[in-house]
């Protein structure tokens, strides 16, 4: 009875979806200014989407944006040619880039839902 009541619980949790704030700044973000490391531009509530992104290209000049991310795309770093995303599902997380390390190889939103999870558990037992 007790599982059952745990995985009740966690389905409910797994489908609650909230907007996001994440910034915005760069190319077809719509806000105008300099976006680059230390301007990250403004704050945006993504309606449709649970994850935030931030793009940093090298390949022919020193190219920066912030955005919401596409709701399908999973958490976590991704670099290759000389372009690196983060992806993250908490407010305002794609400010920075010091969020992109190997530290984050499970998503945020994973290992919060793993504690809630065990947190429930030791309360029902």
């Amino acid at each position: 009875m007790k599982f059952v009541i745990l995985l009740a619980i966690l389905a409910c949790l797994c489908t609650i979806s909230t907007p996001i704030q994440c910034y915005t700044c760069g190319p077809n973000s719509g806000v105008e200014g300099v976006c680059d490391s230390d301007n990250i531009g403004e704050k945006k509530t993504c309606e449709e989407t649970g994850v935030c992104m931030i793009k940093h290209s090298t390949n022919n000049k020193d190219q920066w944006m912030r955005t919401c991310g596409e709701s399908s795309h999973p958490t976590g770093c991704k670099e290759s040619n000389g372009t690196t995303e983060f992806f993250c599902d908490v407010d305002l997380c794609n400010g920075k880039f010091s969020t992109c390390s190997g530290a984050l190889d499970t998503p945020l939103g994973s290992t919060i839902l793993l504690s809630l999870s065990s947190f429930i558990l030791n309360l029902i037992m």
